[in-house]
């Protein structure tokens, strides 16, 4: 060829031999980034994709709130004397959850704790496959678009670690019998 390429043999001289050239053309191999994960085919799986996150997304959306409220209830179940002990001046809006827990009827604990418990555990796997869905997005290319992708990527970083703590301490803490 004039311009210097080698071509492919039957090819008429138009179409460059495999793997030269290709890394400077734009979108081209070398263009994407570096191999393994973070190729554009490595993630490849047909369940993935926005139904199934949407899907897991809303389920967690659902649950995650009644651990909450569970939790807080439990702990004030678990504490009845803090409303009354609490002597924190201002103590805000952490103070909402400081009250009496009623002693009537008596299954309500066992029913707050059972939710909390059973729910917690039915959402890790929820969460993991969650997790799983939505992977092929932290190996993008390029990691680091501008300040504010990296600011977005830290707050998905703190957010999926934070859920991922909560979920294992409360894991870890189902082993401790609270008698």
């Amino acid at each position: 060829m004039e311009d210097g390429r080698k071509t492919a043999r039957g090819s008429g001289g138009a179409r460059p031999v495999r793997g030269e050239g290709a890394a400077a053309r734009p979108g081209g191999p070398g263009a994407r980034g570096p191999g393994g994960p973070f190729r554009p085919g490595f993630w490849r799986s047909p369940l993935r994709g926005p139904r199934l996150t949407s899907v897991l997304g809303i389920v967690l959306l659902a649950g995650i709130p009644v651990l909450f409220v569970t939790g807080l209830l439990s702990y004030a179940a678990y504490n009845p004397d803090l409303a009354r002990n609490d002597r924190t001046p201002d103590k805000g809006l952490l103070g909402f959850f400081l009250f009496p827990w009623p002693t009537e009827p008596h299954w309500l604990y066992r029913l707050t704790q059972g939710v909390h418990v059973t729910l917690g555990v039915a959402l890790v796997p929820v969460l993991l496959a969650k997790l799983w869905s939505v992977i092929p997005r932290l190996f993008t290319w390029p990691p680091v678009r501008s300040v504010t992708h990296a600011l977005d990527r830290l707050s998905l970083l703190l957010l999926v670690g934070g859920g991922l703590f909560v979920f294992a301490t409360g894991l870890l803490n189902i082993q401790l019998e609270y008698v």
